[in-house]
């Protein structure tokens, strides 16, 4: 296995925790469902076709609508816009998001303590950057968008 499908898959990894701790949120809030697709790994980079997702959470609203909700966790410390180190969140990959089209991202912070929610209505006034990923070692082209746009919150510690 190469250096990069290690890290890819550590990745994941640690993705999964803050798809849980968002999913355990939303419960213990009560007057939803909450589906979390199962997981499937890649065999290899080389097999990577067909293994992206449409949404790490499902969300079943009070009206029977089900809202597919994409979770991201950043090494940044935060618990609220007043303190969340920049003016602009990244939201997710162009690519990632033009094909997937979820309905809300949450963003953790890295104790997974607090997130931030960016609503896909929001989606007008996102603006595309090109960022350079010193892990990966390649330009991403994303969206951001202003803090403003994002509603902060504490995740439930009965989540």
């Amino acid at each position: 296995m190469t250096n990069e499908e290690c890290r890819f898959r550590s990745e994941v990894g640690e993705s999964w925790a803050a798809v849980w701790a968002i999913a355990r949120h939303i419960h213990a809030l009560g007057g939803c469902s909450i589906a979390v697709p199962p997981l499937q790994l890649r065999p290899s980079f080389d097999e990577r076709e067909g293994y992206g997702d449409d949404a790490d959470l499902l969300i079943k609203t009070a009206n029977g609508d089900w809202k597919r909700a994409e979770v991201k966790r950043r090494k940044l410390s935060f618990t609220s816009a007043e303190d969340y180190p920049y003016a602009t969140l990244f939201v997710d990959r162009s690519t990632k998001a033009d094909k997937a089209s979820p309905d809300t991202y949450f963003i953790l912070n890295e104790g997974m303590t607090h997130a931030a929610r960016i609503d896909a209505s929001t989606r007008p006034m996102w603006f595309v950057t090109t960022k350079y990923d010193r892990v990966k070692r390649h330009e991403l082209t994303i969206y951001e968008c202003q803090k403003a746009l994002a509603r902060f919150f504490k995740i439930s510690a009965d989540g």
